[in-house]
Parts: structure tokens; C-alpha cells; sequence
């Protein structure tokens, strides 16, 4: 949308979003859907990749795996965190001391609420309408600008089925 007012012609953006927690989508039910097994696996591969991409010996039992939820910033954090100081290695030789405390970032996953796609969308001057899953978990923020906004797309639904009519 930083570019919107370049556009030289109407223009029509279907984003689909994940839902900022709300009275519908507790915070937990976010905070839970990365806590799983799988996260970690690829968070654990992430940091091994660190390690093998520049010939480092991060110690992964010298971190925890950590998850919570920026209320300010809407978006679900993930990160590593040092639970003791350790060194770290660089092809065998010292390259620093991690400090308890230090974290590493891996995930930033901002979510979306009405007032924040509201926000984006007034600040490019856009039309928005939007259309959520019944439990309110997901939702597509159509943004739309100039004759776009009549142009017989009146709401998802139509979209939708007029791709799938051209057989995208």
C-alpha cells in the first residue's frame, strides 16, 4: 500500500490476514498455535543453519524457546533467549561471550485488526471492506481506489466466484 498513490489506474488488493485477538480469538489460541512441536523443529533447523551457513557453535541447550504476544505492536513474537552466558565460536576461535538474557529473534507474525487495516487503508486513501471467517480467525481486506471500488466486485463473494468463472 506504500506505493498506492503511484498507481496510475484504479486498483483493486485482496490481502488475507490473520486476525489480531479479540473477544472471538483469545490471545492464548494464538499464542498456541506456534507452541507446537513443529515450531520449535524449525526454529532449532533455523539456528542450525546459522551455525552451519557461518561456521559457528551456538549452543541451542543454552537457550529457551520463547513465544508471546505484542499487544502494542499486534504482531506474535518468537525468539531464542540465553538462559546462561556461553561462548561462541567462529572456525574454532573465539568470537564472543553471549550474555544471559540475549535473544536471538525468529518470528515476528503480526496479526490484524479492523482498526490497524483501517489505519493502512486510510492512509492510502483506499476503500476497505472486509470479509472474516465465521470464528473470526482469518480475514481478506479488500482495498480498493478509484472506479475499482464499483467495478460489480460488491464483496468477496462475487470475487471469488468471478475467478473462479476464468478458471484461475
Amino acid at each position: 500500500l506504500s506505493t498506492w498513490e503511484k498507481l496510475p489506474f484504479p486498483a483493486k488488493l485482496v490481502v488475507f490476514v490473520d486476525a489480531a485477538p479479540s473477544d472471538r480469538k483469545p490471545t492464548q489460541v494464538v499464542i498456541d498455535a506456534y507452541e507446537g512441536k513443529e515450531i520449535l523443529d524449525l526454529d532449532c533447523h533455523m539456528m542450525k543453519m546459522v551455525n552451519a551457513s557461518f561456521d559457528l557453535d551456538f549452543s541451542l541447550d543454552k537457550f529457551k524457546h520463547c513465544i508471546d504476544y505484542d499487544f502494542k505492536e499486534e504482531a506474535l513474537v518468537r525468539w531464542w533467549e540465553a538462559v546462561e552466558d556461553f561462548p561462541v565460536s567462529h572456525h574454532g576461535k573465539p568470537l564472543t561471550l553471549v550474555r544471559k538474557g540475549t535473544r536471538i529473534q525468529t518470528e515476528i507474525s503480526r496479526k490484524f485488526s479492523d482498526s490497524l487495516l483501517q489505519s493502512l487503508a486510510e492512509r492510502a486513501g483506499a476503500h476497505l471492506e472486509i470479509h472474516r471467517t465465521n470464528d473470526d480467525f482469518y480475514k481478506a481486506a479488500t482495498f480498493t481506489r478509484g472506479t475499482a471500488a464499483n467495478d460489480g466486485f460488491q464483496n468477496f463473494e462475487s470475487f471469488v466466484h468471478k475467478i473462479d468463472a476464468m478458471g484461475a
